[in-house]
């Protein structure tokens, strides 16, 4: 169904250096059997064959669009203000989504009238890739996230209307890596204050790829930043939940003894405690960090995305914080 010659779906995906794995996005999304959608590929500053690769797919429904680079927040909402679409979703350009997916995703908006949709991924090693693959579903938010049912961490596994994402704000570029879970915190928010209907589709149609190449998810410095960001930004609401707050003081805490800040480490295991004064291991972390007594376990990291928003989900929170 296309109206005034404008897609009803547009998908964004931001790509980096990854002219050998976009295509197999892009490809992906061409796959599907619904095909009111275009296709904006938001190439942030990439030294390789990334343009030439997505100026070589031969569908005018995808578009090639070049910026300084600016990191993936920043070419999410490049792509998100050229989007004629009046529903939005976003790809990361080294996952691909599965059959089905787009046509799942947009039944509710046409159907129930939806303004969120959610869907459930899977996660796969591209090293082992006969291993079965481990699945995360929507699931129950809490009170920071205005108690919708969904899964934000990652992209592909959520589509929204347009006029949403706009009364949002868009992504933070300051939160990168975690800037799929700040945005749903503010989601959340407008959907309390709006009344906006949250649809799950409790079915997996996204695969995120875990892949030798870099991920953003995977800067210690980065990820202690944006997740000071959010406390900042939202220490109202994560006070609405113990656990929440604690969560992301402890994942701050971790992230900075990482880098050999072991005072910045204390402070936040500190803050942690008093978030969630019932939770033993953030007492714990604390007087480790303080007395220098760290066993290597206790840092030991966990290459899971960030695809939930609230643990215990398999979150960027759960990475370090919820075990």
């Amino acid at each position: 169904m296309i109206t005034d010659g404008r897609p009803l779906v547009s998908i964004v995906i931001p790509t980096y250096n990854r002219a050998q794995r976009v295509r197999k996005a892009i490809d992906s999304v061409l796959a599907q059997d619904f095909c009111d959608f275009e296709v904006l590929v938001v190439d942030d500053g990439s030294t390789d064959d990334t343009a030439s690769v997505v100026r070589s797919t031969d569908d005018a429904r995808v578009t090639y669009i070049a910026q300084d680079n600016g990191g993936p927040a920043s070419a999410r909402n490049r792509g998100a203000a050229l989007a004629s679409g009046s529903i939005i979703t976003f790809l990361d350009s080294d996952d691909i989504v599965l059959s089905g997916w787009l046509g799942a995703m947009v039944e509710p908006f046409t159907v129930e009238g939806a303004d969120i949709v959610c869907c459930g991924i899977e996660i796969v090693t591209e090293s082992d890739a006969a291993a079965t693959p481990a699945i995360h579903l929507p699931q129950p938010l809490g009170p920071a996230f205005g108690h919708v049912q969904g899964l934000f961490g990652t992209a592909g596994a959520y589509a929204l209307r347009k006029r949403v994402f706009d009364i949002a704000g868009g992504f933070d570029p300051l939160c990168v890596p975690c800037e799929h879970t700040e945005l749903a915190i503010r989601l959340g928010e407008v959907c309390e204050g709006m009344g906006l209907r949250v649809r799950a589709i409790m079915t997996p149609y996204v695969r995120y790829i875990e892949h030798a190449g870099a991920r953003v998810f995977g800067d210690t410095r980065k990820r202690l930043e944006s997740t000071r960001q959010i406390i900042t930004k939202h220490g109202a609401r994560l006070r609405k939940d113990r656990r929440m707050l604690g969560t992301y003081w402890s994942i701050a805490g971790v992230s900075a003894h990482r880098l050999g800040l072991r005072e910045l480490a204390s402070s936040c295991f500190l803050q942690a405690a008093k978030g969630d004064p019932l939770r033993a291991r953030h007492w714990l972390r604390y007087l480790m960090s303080v007395t220098g007594l760290v066993p290597p376990w206790v840092w030991t990291r966990r290459p899971t995305p960030n695809v939930g928003a609230v643990p215990p989900s398999p979150t960027f929170a759960r990475e370090d914080a919820s075990r």
